[in-house]
């Protein structure tokens, strides 16, 4: 059964809530001075990620790297704390030290209309999870889908709503995935509309 993901919960508020509706939560972190903080924009003050992990420990975190060269420090922390995680946008240069460091279970790799992968390649092939990304009117292909999974890829879908679409949108996406029996495991998505979502896809 697919697992939902609340889409940027930096604030960290209203965590028993959504509790009850969502396996994990997706967070944006950066380095801001000698600190690691939780935020989508640069040049402000977030909250201390490390000293808010005890809240965190219920929930699945997918955490979208804003800064190069703290992965390394954030995987290191977040084991020993067995937190379960996966890490989005890392620099190509980084995503490569971190399969090489043993974290390539720990890892996303982003498909979209932008960006394409070559699962033949030995490196790339370590990592199991994908981040596919819904912009402009992009659909995954079912020749797309069947590409990941020949390759056994684990898939998390960002919903229309994350890129300001309405509930329209979501349901025209639900129903083409529907239609096109195209089965992921993960769906990363704005707080109130994870009801459609629980209601329409099928999977």
């Amino acid at each position: 059964m697919v697992k939902y993901i609340a889409h940027r919960q930096n604030k960290l508020t209203a965590l028993d809530r959504l509790k009850n509706s969502f396996f994990g939560l997706e967070l944006d972190i950066r380095s801001s001075s000698k600190n690691i903080v939780l935020d989508h924009d640069p040049f402000k003050k977030g909250l201390d990620f490390f000293k808010n992990l005890n809240l965190l420990k219920k929930f699945f975190l997918l955490i979208d790297v804003k800064s190069s060269g703290i992965s390394i420090k954030i995987c290191n922390i977040l084991k020993r704390k067995n937190i379960k995680f996966l890490l989005l946008n890392l620099s190509h240069p980084e995503l490569i030290e971190m399969i090489n460091r043993g974290f390539a279970k720990n890892i996303f790799l982003r498909f979209s209309l932008y960006e394409k992968l070559d699962l033949s390649k030995k490196k790339l092939n370590q990592i199991k999870w994908v981040w596919v990304d819904f912009f402009e009117s992009y659909k995954i292909s079912s020749k797309e889908y069947s590409y990941l999974k020949k390759y056994k890829k684990k898939i998390c879908l960002t919903s229309p709503d994350l890129v300001g679409l309405k509930e329209d949108s979501i349901r025209k996406y639900i129903k083409y995935l529907n239609n096109n029996k195209i089965k992921v495991d993960m769906v990363c998505v704005k707080q109130k509309n994870v009801k459609v979502w629980k209601k329409l896809y099928k999977y």
